[in-house]
C-alpha cells in the first residue's frame, strides 16, 4: 500500500490505498459519509479542484517516541 496526499482547495489528506484511484474513491467515500452526517446530502466534486500525489509507502514513515 501507498500514501497518497490529495489536495482539496486549502485542504490536505493524506490516505493510505493500493492505488491512486483506491485513494480517491476512499476520499470521496469519506467526504461524502461526513456531509451526509452534517447535511443530509451529497458532495459535488469538480476534478479540476483537487490533486493527488503519491508520497511512498507507510513503510517509510517514521514515528517520534511519545
Amino acid at each position: 500500500m501507498s500514501l497518497y496526499l490529495i489536495r482539496y482547495s486549502n485542504d490536505k489528506f493524506v490516505v493510505k490505498a493500493d492505488s491512486s484511484i483506491d485513494a480517491i474513491k476512499l476520499w470521496i467515500d469519506e467526504k461524502n459519509r461526513e456531509e451526509k452526517e452534517v447535511y443530509q446530502s451529497k458532495r459535488k466534486f469538480n476534478p479540476n479542484d483537487f490533486s493527488i500525489e503519491r508520497l511512498g509507502t507507510y513503510h517509510g514513515i517514521m514515528e517520534a517516541p511519545e
